[in-house]
């Protein structure tokens, strides 16, 4: 991302897609449960997990490239969903994990070229 504007938008993304921890989802009730993580209201399949702190260029990338101060790199990953739907009541539905894992699949390999 290069402004703000843009990193509040993918933050709003992980945080609608955070899934729940399981110490979480065992100690919550299932309203205080959706308050702190939105997904639990949701039917989607998926969950997403931040995979490092948002990183920003430093050093010679500045002179290089002006608008670098105000960029930061963040990588996020697509999991499956773990965390319990909420079903609208004081119950929670399991998600369905059957359906979720057949919609991911291992990267290939890179192609290396050179030596």
């Amino acid at each position: 991302t290069f402004s703000p504007p843009e990193r509040r938008v993918v933050h709003e993304f992980f945080r609608n897609h955070e899934d729940a921890p399981a110490e979480d989802v065992r100690e919550l009730s299932p309203q205080r449960l959706v308050e702190l993580y939105p997904l639990a209201a949701t039917r989607c399949t998926f969950s997403v997990k931040r995979r490092s702190t948002p990183r920003t260029a430093g050093g010679s990338e500045f002179a290089m490239r002006p608008r670098a101060r105000s960029s930061a790199l963040l990588v996020l990953q697509k999991c499956p969903r773990t965390c319990p739907m909420s079903d609208g009541s004081d119950a929670l539905v399991v998600p369905p994990v059957a359906d979720a894992t057949k919609r991911f699949r291992e990267p290939l390999a890179p192609r290396l070229r050179g030596a």
